[in-house]
């Protein structure tokens, strides 16, 4: 999961691999388990603002993030665990599942910093596993229609494209992590997709 302030990773990641993170991105690396988990990016969603975790997160994983990364971290009370696969966000907006109930979108909201909407990404609620976002620009999946790519940029106020990752893959979150310095990639990510990532996100 990364931000412009930094990037969670898993806590036993390659040394090799964290260093990459690290140099391409651009900003600390923080390394930690999700409630015992290494699927940290599907549990949590954060932006420079601060960190939405699963409610059955750890005390000390709660620590390790409060320390590292320098803001707030919140649990959210949802059955929707995979905050990261339901939860698109920057710094500024955000788009939520709509399987979410009122108080837990609030918590969102005050957690993030930012206003939220639900809504749905080619007709998918798991809007943070369809696209990714940072403070620079959005890549949505190939499947989105005109109208909605154009919602989503007014929604965010800035631009938007289409693509896929890992050879055609459409859930673009599932198989990137970006934010306003760099992005990387999956193996299988070609490299005209990796133009269109370039593009997109204004690297």
């Amino acid at each position: 999961m990364a931000t412009d302030k930094f990037v969670i990773v898993p806590r036993k990641i390659l040394k090799k691999m964290r260093d990459a993170i690290e140099k391409y991105l651009e900003v600390p690396v923080i390394a930690t388990d999700i409630g015992q988990s290494r699927i940290v990016g599907v549990l949590v969603a954060a932006n420079s603002n601060g960190i939405c975790v699963p409610t059955y997160i750890t005390d000390r994983e709660v620590q390790i993030l409060t320390q590292e990364a320098g803001v707030p971290v919140e649990r959210i009370p949802t059955d929707l665990t995979a905050l990261g696969n339901n939860i698109l966000c920057n710094d500024k907006r955000a788009i939520v599942n709509p399987e979410f109930e009122s108080t837990s979108r609030e918590i969102i909201s005050e957690a993030l910093g930012v206003k939220i909407v639900s809504g749905t990404i080619a007709e998918w609620n798991t809007v943070g596993s369809a696209a990714a976002a940072t403070n620079k620009g959005l890549l949505l999946p190939t499947v989105c229609k005109k109208e909605e790519v154009q919602w989503i940029e007014e929604l965010f106020g800035i631009p938007a494209s289409i693509g896929t990752i890992n050879a055609g893959v459409p859930y673009i979150g599932s198989g990137l992590i970006a934010n306003s310095q760099g992005a990387i990639a999956g193996l299988l990510t070609t490299g005209p997709e990796l133009a269109r990532i370039g593009i997109a996100l204004e690297l």
